[in-house]
């Protein structure tokens, strides 16, 4: 189903994205975006995880804790994907920190850069073995994700 969402409803608008507006293209692409990401969340936390969790008898499934309640993106980032979150902490934060020495701002923005690119890496991995994606969107993630980092210091620094 996924699918021929992204084959009635994104591709046509990606295949007139010089043509069209930024504004206008942003617009067309909410609603099948939106629905392919809540789909994929489903899918993959709901579905593919616990049943590896099942399979595997893994008895703690913390895969996500109430993200639709953060107050911040620095506290959606932590709370919305729980193994991803403690994978980055504990070996890429605290390993960059303890072995290269760190302050803790240059040990999160190591951590930052290196999801962005891994992030990234999926992205077109994934996107590449699906369906063929217009070369001007494999930069939107990576922009997005590397660009949303002002707006976490800026949620740490300003919160109330």
């Amino acid at each position: 189903m996924m699918y021929e969402v992204y084959v009635l409803w994104i591709r046509p608008v990606l295949q007139k994205y010089d043509e069209t507006p930024l504004l206008k293209t942003f617009v067309k692409l909410i609603c099948p975006v939106g629905f392919i990401t809540y789909n994929s969340f489903v899918s993959i936390f709901e579905g593919i995880l616990n049943c590896y969790a099942e399979f595997s008898r893994f008895g703690d499934r913390l895969f996500y804790l109430d993200f639709w309640n953060a107050t911040n993106l620095d506290e959606w980032s932590r709370e919305w994907n729980r193994p991803v979150h403690l994978f980055l902490k504990e070996y890429v934060y605290v390993y960059a920190a303890e072995t290269y020495n760190l302050s803790q701002i240059k040990a999160y923005l190591v951590t930052v850069v290196f999801s962005a690119i891994f992030h990234e890496l999926v992205f077109v991995f994934c996107h590449a073995i699906v369906v063929h994606v217009h070369q001007c969107v494999r930069t939107v993630p990576f922009n997005g994700h590397a660009h949303s980092n002002p707006t976490h210091i800026h949620g740490l620094l300003f919160e109330g």
